[in-house]
């Protein structure tokens, strides 16, 4: 389930025909979140975008692309009819992400209501940190899944070395994956969340104000 300004809840698969992703990713927003953006906001949010990127730096996450069939897809004005969204519920999402992320790609945004399998998917690749000069994107093969005897739930990926996990969360009917934490992690990822709802919440009222 995601929750967007102006249209509210949906259940659809967010994608983007842009190769180089989308700025209202939440990876995407954690390291390249411009500056200009957080001039009017306190301490708390310039010091998560930092951490965030220096997280990237650091090499505690990577970028996965995966590459779709385009004809699995609508586009935002065919996914708007689909869900009854009214014309300036889908402005206001729209002005509200070149606003706040600097994002002014929805025209090459795609949508669908339901995963695809693992078969459909035509590419899967990934980048990191190291790969910023050459914008190099390298295959991963996300078919041979590293499992935990102790935590069966648990799945995970070699990348360059390196093992990342993740747990499925939400309905069965609707399930996501999130990267692996220890308790003091989840702790300290629900505080995030919090505090980057209270960040929308707050920049939508300074928005009413200055109208």
């Amino acid at each position: 389930m995601i929750k967007d300004t102006g249209i509210g809840e949906s259940r659809f698969l967010w994608g983007t025909t842009n190769p180089q992703g989308d700025l209202t990713s939440w990876p995407q927003r954690r390291i390249h979140w411009p500056e200009r953006f957080l001039g009017n906001f306190d301490l708390v949010y310039r010091m998560l975008v930092f951490a965030g990127n220096c997280e990237w730096q650091a090499g505690e996450f990577h970028m996965v692309r995966f590459t779709l069939a385009g004809d699995d897809f609508m586009t935002l004005d065919e996914a708007a009819r689909s869900a009854n969204w009214k014309p300036e519920a889908v402005a206001e999402m729209i002005e509200f992400d070149q606003k706040t992320y600097g994002e002014y790609g929805h025209k090459d945004w795609r949508l669908r209501r339901k995963p695809l399998p693992l078969s459909r998917v035509l590419r899967v690749e990934t980048t990191s940190y190291e790969d910023r000069e050459t914008e190099r994107w390298h295959p991963l093969d996300v078919t041979k899944v590293l499992l935990r005897p102790n935590d069966p739930k648990r799945k995970g990926v070699k990348i360059a070395g390196r093992t990342f996990y993740s747990v499925p969360v939400g309905p069965p009917d609707h399930q996501n994956y999130e990267p692996w934490k220890t308790p003091a992690m989840r702790a300290a990822a629900a505080l995030e969340r919090r505090m980057d709802d209270d960040f929308c919440r707050r920049l939508e009222e300074q928005e009413r104000i200055d109208e």
